[in-house]
C-alpha cells in the first residue's frame, strides 16, 4: 500500500502529489467511489483496506483496480447478509498469525469472524456466541510473534453487569497432549499437586461451568465462592463457561447435469475428514446421533490427526432437506477438512400457488 486514503462520509478518496511530498500547492485528491465510511478505523489486510460503510451495517474490501485505474470497494459482508441485518458494526480487528481472520464486533453483542485469505480466494463467515456480549476488539504481538486478540466482553455474574477484558486463546489444540486442548470462554487453567477443589473463579462467580481436566471432560459445576469442587483429584484443569460449536451448511446442489433447482434434494450420506477431533453429532438438533471416536489418553498424542468417516444422514423430521449438520457441545477438539456428500434427488417439487399434477 503506497498510497494515501481518505474516507468521508461522502466517499473514499485518493491523496497524491506532483512531486515526492504532499504541499499545499500541489496536493491531488481524487474521489475513488461514493460509498462513504464510517468513524470506525479501517484495518489492511495483505493488499485490501476493510473499511465499514458509513451507516455501521456493510463491510468493504478497497482493492486497487487496474483496469479502472482507481481503487474499487467490494461488499464483503453480502457473503453472510443474514449476519447482518438489523445489526451494525461497532468495531473491527484483524489478526494475521496463526490464521488470517477479521473479527467484527456487532450491536447485539454478537462477534463475527471472516476468514479473509485473498491471494487464495478464501472467503468465510461464522457467528461467535458467548454467556455475554462482545463490545470492542484490538490485536496486540505475542511474544511468539503472533497476533493475539483481545475483547470486552460484558457479562452478568451475581445479577450486575461485569465488563473483562478476555485474551482468544490462538491455538486451542496443538494435536500432542490432549491436556493442552482449551475450549472454554472466560476460563482459567491450574496446574499443580494433585486436588479436588479448584479455586480462583470469582469472576464466574454462581456460573455454571465445564471443566476438562486431566484430558477428560468432567460434569458441569456451579461456582460458589470462587471455587468449584470435583469428585475426584486432578492436576491440570481447564474451568470457564461452556459453548456449542455448530456447523450447517448451505443447501447443497448435486454435481451433475440438467434442471435441478425446484428438485426435492437432500444428503443421504456424508464421507467426512476430520481433524484431532474427539466428538461430533451429526443429523439435526431436533435428534442429534453421535460419531464414536477413539479417546486419547492424557500425555499422548492423537494417533491419527486426520480420520475420515462416512456416515448415513437421516431423513429429517420436519421434511426435505439439503443441508447437512455437524455439532459438538463438550470441551473437546472438534475440526473439520473437507466434506463429500451423498446426495438423494427426487422429482421436481411444485411451484408456489401451483398443484404439482397440473
Amino acid at each position: 500500500m503506497s498510497d494515501l486514503l481518505i474516507g468521508t462520509t461522502g466517499g473514499e478518496f485518493r491523496m497524491s502529489s506532483n512531486g515526492f511530498i504532499i504541499t499545499p500547492t500541489n496536493v491531488s485528491a481524487k474521489r475513488q467511489s461514493n460509498y462513504g465510511c464510517s468513524a470506525i478505523t479501517p484495518v489492511l489486510v495483505g493488499q485490501a483496506v476493510m473499511g465499514v460503510g458509513h451507516k455501521n451495517r456493510v463491510l468493504r474490501a478497497y482493492k486497487w483496480d487496474y483496469s479502472g485505474d482507481a481503487y474499487r470497494g467490494s461488499n464483503v459482508s453480502h457473503y453472510a447478509g443474514h449476519l447482518f441485518n438489523g445489526r451494525k458494526i461497532v468495531d473491527i480487528a484483524h489478526q494475521y498469525e496463526p490464521e488470517s481472520i477479521l473479527w467484527v464486533v456487532m450491536s447485539d453483542g454478537a462477534l463475527l469472524s471472516m476468514t479473509y485469505m485473498d491471494e487464495e480466494q478464501v472467503l468465510g463467515w461464522s457467528r461467535n456466541d458467548t454467556d455475554g456480549r462482545f463490545e470492542a476488539c484490538v490485536t496486540n504481538i505475542a511474544a511468539d510473534g503472533s497476533d493475539e486478540i483481545w475483547f470486552i466482553v460484558a457479562r452478568e455474574v451475581k445479577g450486575k453487569t461485569v465488563r473483562y477484558i478476555e485474551r482468544m486463546k490462538n491455538v486451542m489444540y496443538d494435536g500432542e497432549d490432549i491436556r493442552n486442548a482449551w475450549y472454554l470462554d472466560s476460563a482459567l487453567e491450574y496446574r499443580g499437586t494433585p486436588t479436588e477443589v479448584l479455586r480462583g473463579l470469582a469472576h464466574l462467580e454462581g456460573k455454571t461451568v465445564s471443566c476438562f481436566a486431566d484430558g477428560a471432560v468432567h460434569a458441569d459445576l456451579k461456582v460458589m465462592n470462587g471455587a468449584v469442587t470435583l469428585t475426584e483429584k486432578v492436576s491440570r484443569a481447564v474451568v470457564g463457561l461452556p459453548f456449542t460449536a455448530e456447523l450447517e451448511t448451505m443447501d447443497l446442489e448435486p454435481i451433475q447435469g440438467g434442471m435441478i433447482g425446484q428438485a426435492n434434494k437432500r444428503p443421504v450420506a456424508a464421507s467426512i475428514l476430520f481433524y484431532c477431533t474427539r466428538e461430533c453429532f451429526y443429523g439435526s438438533k431436533e435428534r442429534p446421533m453421535e460419531m464414536k471416536f477413539r479417546d486419547e489418553r492424557p500425555g499422548e498424542s492423537f494417533a491419527a490427526k486426520t480420520i475420515r468417516k462416512t456416515e448415513m444422514i437421516p431423513a429429517p423430521a420436519g421434511g426435505e432437506s439439503a443441508r447437512v449438520w455437524l455439532m459438538s457441545r463438550n470441551p473437546v477438539p472438534f475440526g473439520i477438512l473437507s466434506m463429500a456428500v451423498e446426495m438423494e434427488v427426487g422429482e421436481m417439487a411444485p411451484r408456489p400457488g401451483r398443484a404439482k399434477n397440473a
